[in-house]
């Protein structure tokens, strides 16, 4: 102990043992609430330099990422203050003043504590491995400005996990007649780089002897109860070291936050009063010698003692239940609890939320109780009674295949009444065998009850399968020596196919067969089946073959439907590479890459007179042969 009136310097934290009162100062560093002056280094609002501070509650990358990062200052740690901050200081080399702040109104002979929280705020590998560690002093200082009371935490070594707070700080005794107190905090550290730290939550609270509170005889900190408890639930306080004592209790509702005096408690015993479910209420004493007992600044304050009502399950008035013989039966839901006990008939016992009763006999009906236990052990009791009834079973076939487009009758039997979904394309919803006009592939429950209530239900599933459809593709044009690819289209379900005649064809069974005929049209025929009977049939192709190529000579566009266009027979396996129209002054009136396109005799949609006019037509064959045409048409009007 350091007495105000004495200089003393202490080598270690000399922290209060015994209890401690609210606090006469406290300093959590929110930006509306410092003292003026209150340091010697310079503030920044970003990662702090040499002899820089910062007020945050976040800190990532700083140092040049050598120093952890933190989310959360020691103050929201603790008490979840969104206001709070923590200084964090570069002191590197730099010995000054981090917090230094003047206040009145203690009372004399009376020992208090001075401290803070500091963590070292390097990793190991800061400043190349070794950084200066941070040195602090904490000290006390009367009106006439000697120090009275000193503490120097040493270095303040580098813990390996990072951020580490440590309560740092001495305690001290005023004089009978105390003059105002400056409490101050200071850098000690020298040389180049590294010192840097956090601190956080200083305090000066009045120390005492210990003050302890009893719950019932019982050392807690907190007890949990239910509504309609017994506990006497007395608390008791117990203290040593003061001549005149004054003594009141207190109370608070928000876990410490605020207190409040209890009028009239003022004796070492306290009966809590009974309170409605879903209160939480702590409970302290605190002490004073009597002259001091009005300053705040001077008492001492008991440990607090937390108690918490609890309600139990809301308790639901004798339910029934009906179970349908040999099937399995599943209890009803009972909110509130975290642990279950049920009990019935025939043994039956469970500790399940929703015990199962598998295939329920008639010797199983009869009251099933449930006691319900919450976390806090409050107890409900709760009660079902079961009766058993005749069940019913369901017989469906379960799978059906089916054309597009057929119709399809379910045969459902074994109930009372009976529900089918979903309704589309149903006949019926409410008889045993709806007939069913199968477009899709689908899935339909059934759903049946008898008078009591039982149910069974199935899934019945359809498959459908696609109608044929088929075509042998466009007729091919080709040379006489070239080979051309049949292009068919084929729909449907499992469908198999084959061409006949097979002669000049690479392959009668190829879905693109290549075939290559003499001189002259041949007609190739595709034959496709469903494999699942749904359908077959046949379509004809035609490859016609040319000895050289067929271009018209002449064509009258006046939309008779009839030669309306000039084009080339566009060749199958050849690309056209051009398809030009030239008028008699040379001028290129029609150009396309496109077989399929042809001259309607227009030139910027104006009808072109009539005369001769001369084409140029270029094709290349797959192998890389070329075919070109010149010559001229004659348009007709």
């Amino acid at each position: 102990m350091c007495l105000l009136l004495h200089p003393c310097k202490q080598l270690h934290a000399q922290l209060c043992a015994g209890s401690l009162g609210d606090t006469a100062i406290s300093e959590t560093f929110d930006k509306n609430s410092l003292p003026p002056n209150y340091n010697s280094y310079k503030e920044v609002y970003d990662c702090p330099g040499p002899g820089e501070f910062v007020l945050t509650n976040f800190i990532f990358g700083c140092g040049n990422k050598t120093w952890p990062p933190t989310a959360g200052d020691h103050t929201r740690l603790v008490s979840h203050n969104a206001h709070s901050n923590e200084m964090l200081l570069n002191a590197a080399g730099k010995p000054g003043i981090i917090y230094q702040r003047t206040a009145d109104g203690f009372c004399g002979d009376i020992t208090y504590q001075f401290s803070a929280f500091v963590t070292n705020m390097m990793w190991p590998r800061a400043c190349g491995g070794q950084p200066v560690l941070p040195n602090l002093t904490f000290s006390v200082t009367d009106a006439s400005g000697a120090i009275n009371a000193t503490y120097s935490t040493g270095d303040i070594k580098i813990d390996s996990i990072g951020v580490d707070w440590k309560q740092y700080g001495l305690f001290f005794t005023t004089p009978d007649s105390p003059t105002p107190v400056t409490f101050k905090i200071t850098s000690n550290a020298i040389g180049g780089c590294g010192a840097a730290f956090a601190i956080d939550d200083i305090t000066v609270r009045p120390c005492g002897t210990r003050v302890s509170v009893t719950l019932d005889d019982d050392t807690v900190s907190a007890v949990d109860v239910c509504e309609g408890f017994t506990n006497p639930l007395l608390l008791k306080a117990s203290y040593l070291g003061f001549t005149n004592p004054k003594t009141t209790w207190q109370n608070s509702l928000d876990s410490g936050q605020t207190w409040q005096d209890i009028a009239g408690a003022v004796t070492t015993t306290y009966k809590a009063p009974r309170t409605k479910p879903g209160t939480a209420v702590m409970y302290r004493i605190i002490v004073a010698e009597a002259v001091n007992f009005n300053s705040p600044k001077c008492r001492i304050a008991s440990n607090p003692v937390w108690i918490g009502v609890h309600s139990a399950s809301p308790p639901v008035p004798l339910t029934h239940g009906s179970a349908c013989l040999d099937k399995d039966y599943t209890m009803p839901y009972v909110a509130g609890g975290s642990n279950y006990i049920w009990t019935g008939p025939n043994g039956f016992y469970s500790i399940s939320l929703q015990p199962i009763v598998p295939a329920i006999q008639y010797s199983d009906t009869g009251l099933y109780k449930v006691k319900a236990i919450t976390d806090f052990g409050c107890i409900t009791i709760d009660s079902v009674y079961i009766t058993v009834s005749p069940s019913v079973t369901l017989s469906v076939t379960k799978n059906y295949a089916v054309c597009e487009g057929s119709p399809l009758q379910f045969d459902a039997s074994g109930g009372g009444t009976y529900l089918w979904t979903p309704a589309a394309g149903l006949s019926s919803t409410t008889i045993p065998n709806p007939t069913l006009l199968a477009k899709d592939s689908a899935k339909y429950q059934v759903l049946i009850e008898n008078e009591y209530g039982c149910r069974d239900s199935a899934i019945v599933e359809v498959d459908v399968y696609r109608r044929i459809t088929l075509s042998a593709g466009p007729d091919k044009y080709i040379q006489a020596g070239d080979t051309a690819t049949l292009t068919p289209a084929i729909t449907g379900t499992a469908v198999s196919y084959y061409w006949t005649p097979g002669i000049y064809m690479n392959d009668a069974a190829a879905f693109n067969p290549k075939v290559h005929p003499p001189l002259g049209d041949m007609i190739y025929t595709l034959h496709a089946q469903s494999g699942p009977g749904c359908g077959n049939g046949t379509d004809d192709v035609t490859v016609h073959v040319y000895d050289n190529m067929y271009i018209p000579n002449a064509f009258t566009p006046n939309n008779d439907g009839h030669n309306d266009v000039f084009r080339i027979l566009p060749f199958d396996n050849y690309t056209l590479n051009h398809f030009i129209i030239y008028n008699r002054w040379g001028k290129a009136v029609f150009s396309t890459t496109n077989p399929g396109e042809g001259w309607d005799g227009r030139f910027n949609q104006q009808p072109q007179p009539p005369g001769t006019y001369v084409y140029y037509l270029e094709m290349t064959a797959k192998d890389g042969r070329k075919i070109t045409r010149r010559g001229t048409v004659v348009l007709i009007r």
